[in-house]
C-alpha cells in the first residue's frame, strides 16, 4: 500500500494514537537487550559446544570394552554415553541459544519500530533491489531481515560513512519522539 508523500499527523485519529500507544507499550515491556559482547560470546559458545560434541561423540564411537561384557550390553553402554553427551551439549547450548534468538527478535522489533516511525513521519524506504541486498548480505534474506538490510543501507548512505547502526533499541528514535 503506497502512502501519500506527506501525511499530516498534527491531530491524528484516535485509532492511530491507540496503535502508536500499543507499539510503545510493547517496546517498554521488553526485557533488557543483551549486550553485543554477550551475543558474540553466546555465538562462540554455540560453535564451541558443537565442535566439542562432535569430538566427544567420535570418542564414544571408538570406545572398546572388555571381552567379558556381552556385545548387546556394550551397545547399550555406548548409546548411554552418546545420549549423555547430547544431553550435556543441550544444557550448554540452552542459554547461549536463548541470547542469540533474543537478539534476533530485538532486531525484528527495531525494524518494526522503524517501519512504524516511517509511517508516522511519512518517510518512505529507499528503493533498493532485493538482488542487490542479497549480493551485499551474501545469500538469502529472510522476510524481516530484508527490511532491516534496507534500513541499514539507507542509514549508511544517509550518513555518508560505512558504520553500522547502533543496535540498542533505546537509542532508536521512537514514535513518541515525533509528537
Amino acid at each position: 500500500m503506497a502512502l501519500p508523500e506527506k501525511q499530516n499527523f498534527g491531530n491524528p485519529p484516535a485509532a492511530v494514537v491507540e496503535a502508536i500507544g500499543e507499539i510503545m507499550a510493547v517496546q517498554r515491556s521488553l526485557p533488557p537487550r543483551p549486550s553485543i559482547e554477550e551475543v558474540e560470546a553466546a555465538e562462540s559458545i554455540l560453535m564451541m559446544v558443537e565442535s566439542e560434541e562432535k569430538a566427544k561423540l567420535e570418542d564414544v564411537s571408538k570406545l572398546e570394552f572388555s571381552k567379558d561384557i556381552p556385545q548387546e550390553l556394550c551397545s547399550v553402554l555406548r548409546e548411554v554415553k552418546r545420549t549423555l553427551v547430547l544431553f550435556q551439549s543441550l544444557q550448554q547450548r540452552k542459554e547461549a541459544a536463548f541470547l542469540v534468538e533474543a537478539e534476533r527478535l530485538f532486531q525484528a522489533f527495531d525494524g518494526l519500530i522503524r517501519r512504524a516511525n516511517g509511517v508516522v513521519t511519512g518517510k518512505a524506504d529507499e528503493d533498493v533491489s532485493v538482488e542487490e541486498l542479497k549480493d551485499e548480505a551474501g545469500g538469502e534474506i529472510p522476510g524481516e531481515a530484508l527490511t532491516l538490510v534496507k534500513q541499514k543501507k539507507k542509514l549508511l548512505s544517509d550518513a555518508g560513512v560505512l558504520k553500522a547502526p547502533v543496535r540498542s533499541s533505546s537509542t532508536i528514535e521512537t514514535i513518541s519522539d515525533l509528537k
